[in-house]
This record gives structure tokens, sequence and C-alpha cells, in this order.
């Protein structure tokens, strides 16, 4: 089920309360979480310290990643312009992210 955050996070603290065990994942941008129940989710394989929903531990397929980043030019403005504030003491604090397409052979 793909929920909004706020709703995403009172339903975990509702399971949580409860002590059902589940799984989440959310995107990059947090606005879509998917929650899993464990106790009947066969869409997902879990061991946490032996408490597992699976009797064979699965074989891992050879991972194939390839990460591309943003162009050097575009980070490169970015990051000027971040070193510049920060020598200009309008901020102590910075994160510089990018969105990073991922290829994998995963699916």
């Amino acid at each position: 089920m793909n929920l909004k955050r706020y709703i995403a996070i009172e339903a975990m603290n509702k399971l949580g309360k409860q002590r059902i065990p589940f799984a989440f994942y959310t995107d990059y941008l947090d606005s879509n979480t998917s929650i899993f129940l464990l106790s009947n989710s066969n869409y997902i394989q879990y061991n946490f310290n032996g408490h597992k929903n699976t009797v064979k531990e699965p074989k891992a397929p050879k991972l194939h990643l390839e990460v591309i980043p943003p162009p050097l030019t575009e980070y490169l403005q970015a990051f000027e312009s971040a070193m510049y504030h920060c020598i200009r003491g309008d901020s102590y604090l910075l994160n510089l992210t990018f969105q990073s397409r991922i290829l994998t052979n995963l699916g």
C-alpha cells in the first residue's frame, strides 16, 4: 500500500505500539511509503536476528550496479555556490545532494 508521509508515520506508530512486525520503504522524495506486515507477507523475504519468514536462504543473484551522476559542470556550479555561501557565513551546515540515476539487474 502506497501512503503519504504523515499517514505512513501514523500507521507505523500504531503498528509499533501494537508490537506488530512490519517493514517499510520510501522513495527518494519521501512522497510515497509502502508498509508490509511481516506476518503475512510473501512479497518480501526477511531474516532479522533469526526472526524470518523463509526456511531456505535465497541465493542472491550477481549484482550489477551502475550509477550515473549528474554532469560535472552542474555539480561544480552547485558546489562553488555552496562554498561561496559557507565562506560568507550564510550557513554553518550544508548538505549538497543530487539525484543520480542507478541502473541494476535486479529489476
